[in-house]
């Protein structure tokens, strides 16, 4: 579904019957919301990598992967407008707890990133 223009919050809802779906890739679409992706995340637990990279998702988004996609090795947000720091921040304070699998995290392009946000970051990872 990478760069799909015509993917809006009713045809994500398709994804729901998808339960056994390990990989998304929903890079470049800007015609769907947190909400959508919120009502299909509780059906898509066998996630293992999500690609939400150039959409306009947020931090909700972030933070529902975190919630219902306990297999998650790897997380792609790069250039996603509307995901910040705060939210970058939650998910690596929690890599421990509902997400222990997580090894890769694309964050490119998320303003505000700094070394000394780096840092902490990657304080939460052994």
């Amino acid at each position: 579904l990478n760069c799909c223009i015509y993917l809006t919050d009713r045809t994500l809802k398709s994804l729901r019957s998808c339960g056994a779906l390990e990989e998304l890739i929903l890079r470049g679409n800007k015609n769907f919301s947190d909400e959508g992706m919120l009502k299909i995340l509780p059906s898509l637990r066998r996630l293992r990598d999500i690609n939400l990279g150039c959409t306009e998702l947020s931090d909700r988004s972030l933070v529902g992967i975190i919630e219902y996609c306990p297999l998650l090795e790897a997380v792609d947000v790069c250039f996603a407008r509307n995901v910040t720091v705060t939210g970058l921040m939650r998910l690596f304070t929690d890599l421990d707890g509902q997400c222990p699998n997580i090894v890769n995290v694309g964050m490119s392009g998320i303003e505000g990133i700094t070394d000394v946000v780096l840092s902490k970051m990657l304080a939460f990872r052994p």
